[in-house]
């Protein structure tokens, strides 16, 4: 953990403004940066709340919902199931809940799955791509993308 009295932050009292599409890219980029420090807790609530701040562009067009699709056909899950799967983690972290897990199991693919959400969603609404998405999108591909059960070429050409 950081220590904190290292830091010498001055207080800064000037106030920003910022539209929702450049707020959601900022945590999106941050999201990433933490996956790759491996502060994955951090990278799932960021990539999370990225995802909800944006709009879903149309379900025919919007990418996460395209590969949503995509994704659930391969692994055979009702909508429900699949809903309840991708957000177990994101929900364990966001609500309380007094029932069942108290502590919460979760991997890379978790992260990455949350990330790639919120990725696809930023992506239906614009060509652009950070350096950090770049990245991102890099070592997914290098590591993840595989022909079978996921790519990114397969979700630019749709529902193909």
């Amino acid at each position: 953990m950081d220590d904190v009295s290292n830091h010498h932050l001055k207080r800064d009292r000037a106030s920003l403004t910022i539209d929702k599409f450049s707020a959601a890219q900022e945590q999106l980029d941050e999201s990433i940066g933490a996956f790759f420090r491996n502060k994955w807790l951090a990278a799932i609530t960021l990539a999370g709340a990225t995802e909800y701040m944006l709009p879903v562009a149309s379900p025919e067009s919007d990418l996460f919902e395209i590969g949503k699709k995509k994704i659930r056909h391969l692994i055979g899950m009702t909508e429900s199931e699949f809903i309840d799967l991708m957000n177990k983690q994101r929900d364990w972290l966001k609500h309380v809940q007094m029932q069942k897990p108290v502590v919460l199991e979760y991997s890379q693919d978790d992260v990455v799955i949350m990330i790639l959400r919120a990725y696809l969603r930023l992506r239906s609404l614009t060509d652009a791509e950070s350096e950090p998405m770049l990245n991102f999108r890099f070592w997914v591909e290098q590591n993840i993308d595989s022909k079978e059960t996921f790519s990114f070429d397969q979700l630019r050409g749709g529902n193909q």
